[in-house]
């Protein structure tokens, strides 16, 4: 079944969900040249202010002058840091600022090009560096040569090596040096490797950060035809208008089935609630998250993705009508159930072998020390989505082994 035909979508969804896919090898290599040079983010955070405060924080390290240690720790003392380890904030240290200045420092090079024909590549030649880096130190070509239109630093994740401007006269003179002591340094080492996925864009051309774009939209639209659609979770298929219509839709979206959820999004406060209340008590702390009473049934619009839910106690009840409040504990977490369902991680259709339409809200909440992961599922009756479970997960490993189902029997149909 194609995404766009899952019931109780409205149009404007389906017209979204119908429009071109890439496939995640086009969109994290070619196209993440595009992102790179005109965006700036930090993954692995939850929400855009985490990002935004992060990337502030960057911004204000460059501008002081900041080493990375001074950074860490003025990110750690303000605790904006999310949790995030000490190797992955010097990945996004070195990653961003090494990459604002290379931009800087390239459009200084466009600038001066004509007093500074040449550039001469530059490596930390120390313990960190990677060996087909190392080879190239030294290496001196004309600003204009096709090795910089790939392989200008930074080319990887925590790549640390420069170029330097030359006037000729100081390249010719370098060069012939090098001659003269039996090395050549004015032509690329053979079997030079590729950089690493989207790191190969011409940061030197005005325009530079299309090009990437530019060759998955050619290449990709040579090969689209009407009306291919990804079956169940695969993404190995593209979905598309047709052979070059509106090729740019195809890069709009992406979702990874193979990647792992968002980590916990973090509260202010617990949600729990305590033992001994009474049931009607527990239902009607849940339904209050959507404005309603205990004995109501709310129609509920999901913005993330948009579809519309009943939620009402049936949730919390067998089919005979049995209450499941004290099951697995789940009526203390019942506010933390009603949070997976109205800012869900992740939501999965299933459509199972009897024929049943299903879908599964899945979300990890992080709130003081308690990390709780929630799972709600809802059942297609025809004409609404009407609730059948909502609890906490018992253990880190279930929301895994369930995630680990969808992917081989679901469509996913939003990530957070």
């Amino acid at each position: 079944m194609a995404v766009a035909d899952i019931p109780g979508i409205p149009d404007s969804l389906r017209d979204a969900l119908s429009r071109g896919v890439v496939l995640p090898e086009t969109f994290y290599g070619d196209t993440i040249g595009h992102i790179r040079a005109a965006s700036a983010t930090v993954s692995g955070l939850a929400s855009l202010d985490q990002v935004q405060a992060v990337i502030d924080s960057l911004r204000r390290a460059m501008e002081g002058g900041q080493t990375f240690a001074e950074w860490k720790r003025a990110l750690l003392a303000s605790g904006d840091d999310y949790g995030l380890p000490a190797w992955r904030m010097e990945t996004i240290f070195r990653t961003n600022v090494q990459s604002w200045y290379a931009a800087g420092r390239a459009e200084s090079i466009r600038r001066n090009q004509n007093a500074f024909p040449y550039l001469r590549y530059s490596a930390i030649l120390d313990a960190r560096v990677r060996p087909s880096h190392a080879r190239l130190h030294g290496l001196i070509l004309p600003v204009d040569h096709p090795f910089w239109k790939s392989h200008y630093p930074p080319s990887a994740y925590n790549c640390r090596c420069q170029v330097i401007p030359m006037t000729e006269r100081a390249a010719r003179s370098a060069i012939a040096k090098a001659r003269d002591a039996g090395k050549v340094i004015d032509e690329v080492p053979a079997g030079v490797e590729a950089p690493d996925a989207g790191w190969d864009y011409d940061r030197l051309r005005a325009g530079a950060p299309l090009e990437g774009l530019e060759r998955a939209v050619a290449r990709k639209a040579a090969i689209c035809v009407p009306e291919q659609y990804a079956a169940r979770s695969s993404s190995d298929a593209l979905w598309c208008h047709g052979p070059g219509a509106e090729a740019l839709d195809m890069a709009r979206t992406a979702l990874r089935v193979d990647e792992d959820m968002p980590p916990p999004r973090r509260l202010p406060e617990s949600l729990d609630l305590p033992q001994g209340m009474r049931p009607d008590a527990y239902v009607a702390e849940f339904m209050r998250e959507f404005g309603a009473g205990a004995k109501d049934t709310v129609l509920w619009r999901s913005v993330r993705p948009a579809i519309t839910l009943a939620v009402n106690a049936g949730i919390f009840e067998k089919q005979s009508g049995v209450s499941k409040l004290a099951k697995r504990r789940r009526q203390t977490h019942v506010r933390y159930i009603a949070q997976g369902i109205r800012d869900p991680d992740e939501v999965w259709y299933v459509k199972d072998s009897g024929g049943a339409e299903k879908l599964y809200y899945l979300a990890r909440i992080q709130a003081g020390r308690e990390r709780v992961g929630v799972q709600a599922v809802f059942r297609w009756t025809g004409k609404v989505w009407e609730p059948v479970t909502g609890y906490q997960a018992e253990s880190t490993r279930y929301l895994v082994d369930q995630r680990r189902w969808l992917r081989g029997t679901g469509v996913l149909l939003y990530r957070k």
